[in-house]
């Protein structure tokens, strides 16, 4: 993990006081009062959370499935969490907070690496205040992280089997 604060940013946490997670999960927030979580600290705060990764074979579907509880501010241009594909220093995103369902209870989401087939690089979970403001919400949760990849050519059809939608 990479955080701007020392005390606030992403590490492992759940299954203890208010908290939303069900056991341990990855959160985005300030976990040193279990009974008081949120992601203020009177500014503006980010962080990262990286998994090195191998995208699979050259040409195979490669899928990221997880799941993400949000309870922070529903707009996404304010506490964003993005997940980026990272191959050497090239930040590829992948995902990003307009495609999350709702605040406050738990989704599930799955992404499309097919693009990324045949390299090796960083999954990277990235979580940004954007402002230091309604910052006192409970936070974001990401938990059972996979990624698949088959050990099959991915088959394409017509061309738009194929299109990953990255450029």
């Amino acid at each position: 993990v990479d955080n701007s604060d020392d005390i606030v940013g992403w590490h492992v946490f759940g299954g203890e006081g208010g908290s939303s997670a069900p056991t341990r999960a990855l959160y985005y927030g300030d976990s040193s009062d279990p009974s008081n979580l949120n992601y203020d600290n009177d500014g503006i705060n980010h962080g990262s959370a990286k998994i090195p990764l191998s995208f699979g074979q050259e040409g195979s579907a490669v899928t990221l499935t997880f799941d993400a509880f949000f309870d922070t501010e529903a707009s996404p241009d304010f506490d964003a969490l993005s997940v980026f594909a990272v191959l050497g220093e090239e930040r590829y995103l992948v995902w990003d907070k307009s495609q999350f369902e709702f605040v406050g209870v738990w989704s599930s989401y799955e992404v499309d690496l097919s693009g990324f087939a045949g390299n090796i690089g960083v999954l990277e979970f990235f979580f940004d205040t954007v402002d230091n403001t309604i910052n006192y919400n409970e936070g974001v949760y990401v938990d059972n992280v996979v990624v698949v990849s088959s050990c099959l050519t991915r088959a394409c059809e017509i061309d738009a089997d194929c299109d990953d939608g990255l450029a």
